[in-house]
């Protein structure tokens, strides 16, 4: 989607085609600070306003030219179902990682969110078979993708 497009319509995804709970809320609440013109960015979010979500999100920084994903933060519950904390790492020096970075790579270009349920985790040595996972796009200037937001669930 170009830069001018308008940025969530219900047919890319809408809150009710999320399981209740942590993915929903998250949608939610991005969702509501969406503009028609305008993503959210970082700043927009307040720690205060998500103190049940914290625990799974993970937020990368989006690097350009070339592009890579830093790894800002991990909420404790990624930490504990990864049995790694990952905060400041690079998603290229992470194994098996090469679905999560395209699909980082096209939420950062397209600026649209999706949500993946049953995935098979591969990039964990942690006794878990799938995860779910909803990815959002923030944007410090409305317009231009520089950092993702992430809730995921593991089972």
């Amino acid at each position: 989607m170009p830069p001018d497009s308008p940025l969530v319509s219900e047919s890319v995804l809408s809150p009710d085609q999320l399981p209740p709970g942590v993915h929903q809320e998250l949608f939610t609440l991005w969702l509501g600070k969406c503009t028609s013109d305008r993503l959210p960015g970082r700043a927009d979010f307040d720690p205060r306003e998500m103190p049940g979500l914290l625990p799974h999100i993970t937020l990368f920084d989006v690097e350009r030219a070339p592009i890579r994903f830093r790894i800002r933060l991990v909420g404790t519950a990624i930490v504990d179902a990864m049995g790694l904390d990952t905060t400041g790492m690079y998603l290229d020096e992470l194994d098996n990682i090469d679905a999560v970075q395209q699909r980082a790579e096209t939420m950062s270009r397209t600026r649209e969110p999706y949500f993946l349920d049953g995935l098979p985790l591969t990039w964990t040595h942690q006794n878990y078979k799938n995860y779910s996972t909803l990815g959002l796009p923030l944007a410090t200037d409305g317009v231009n993708v520089d950092k993702l937001l992430y809730s995921m669930m593991f089972e």
